[in-house]
């Protein structure tokens, strides 16, 4: 898990569709590109205190344990029920989000990252 800095909606018919941005360097980059799916969790002020800890360290860091930073802020992960992208079980999720929503890649990535010349 990680914090997202844009996720922005951009078409509602004939599907919902969203604009994520992921830095390229991170596990959650990793996962999502090589699951072609994720859950964007709609966190509350409540979670607040799970700044530093989603959004300041790497679980590629060995002494980074997301998971268990979060329970001792109160906020255990628990897993999703299965869906039919994931049969065999979901993902962790944060408890009292405001909305969980299942995205999935549409088409191919765009690298949008890269300086243009003017």
């Amino acid at each position: 898990m990680n914090l997202l800095t844009y996720a922005t909606p951009v078409g509602i018919r004939p599907h919902r569709l969203w604009v994520i941005s992921l830095f390229r360097k991170t596990r959650t980059y990793e996962n999502f590109v090589a699951r072609r799916t994720g859950v964007l969790q709609h966190l509350t002020t409540a979670h607040a205190p799970l700044t530093h800890i989603l959004g300041g360290t790497s679980s590629a860091d060995p002494e980074v344990d997301k998971a268990a930073a979060c329970a001792a802020a109160g906020f255990a992960w628990t897993d999703s029920p299965p869906t039919k992208v994931r049969a065999a079980g979901g993902e962790a999720l944060l408890p009292g989000c405001y909305a969980y929503i299942r995205l999935t890649v549409q088409g191919e990535l765009l690298d949008c990252g890269k300086a243009s010349p003017l």
